[in-house]
């Protein structure tokens, strides 16, 4: 008899209805179990949830890429983006080949920037000794001609001949129209060749920098 009365007492135990607190418990265990990936439960539920995530995610990451390529100051202008890309490099050197026509024109339009200039001319006149150790001369391409000078301080002029063409590379001082080489020396046939080509090459080089700085 005892032993009967045990059975329905455990019966009516296991009929009787979820507590608020099972219930509870028994709900955040499914969430739990559902957020476990590779989980063997695919519940309606679960799939409705994991489509909604998928856009979200994609709204997210494309709000993401809008935003990083908005400015952090939106009235921030492409001159300013330019000149971010020119930062560093303002003060740096350049050597750059060019005629005398066109070496004047960019001395004249970037005239903060540090250039060397490499030219090719024919000596058109003879080699005149003058002070402070100084040999100048005339250079000439086509109708354009230039007075250069060069200083003797740590190696000797090498011997010019006129009538030939020449390389050379300095600074061009504007304001006394000189040119003060740190090179001189016979041009070689190859240079000669390619010369022409290098020239093209920079002048569409420096209208483009010259254009980006001037925005700045």
């Amino acid at each position: 008899m005892s032993l009967g009365v045990q059975q329905q007492k455990q019966s009516r135990i296991s009929q009787l209805p979820n507590l608020p607190h099972q219930r509870e418990s028994e709900v955040l265990r499914q969430t739990h179990v559902s957020k476990i990936p590779g989980s063997t439960m695919r519940s309606l539920d679960e799939n409705s949830a994991l489509q909604a995530f998928k856009p979200n995610f994609q709204q997210n990451q494309f709000k993401k890429n809008i935003l990083d390529d908005i400015p952090e100051d939106n009235a921030l202008k492409d001159a300013s983006l330019y000149q971010l890309k020119f930062k560093g490099k303002d003060n740096s050197l350049r050597i750059i080949s060019a005629v005398i026509e066109s070496m004047k024109y960019w001395r004249e339009h970037a005239p903060k920037t540090i250039l060397l200039f490499e030219i090719l001319g024919v000596l058109d006149s003879a080699v005149t000794p003058g002070p402070y150790y100084s040999k100048t001369f005339l250079m000439r391409d086509g109708k354009n001609t230039l007075p250069c000078v060069f200083y003797e301080i740590d190696r000797e002029l090498p011997r010019l001949i006129r009538g030939r063409v020449h390389r050379c590379v300095g600074n061009y001082d504007q304001k006394k129209n000189i040119f003060k080489c740190v090179s001189v020396r016979p041009a070689t046939v190859s240079e000669q060749k390619s010369f022409q080509a290098f020239v093209k090459i920079v002048d569409t080089e420096m209208r483009y920098y010259t254009n980006v700085m001037n925005e700045i």
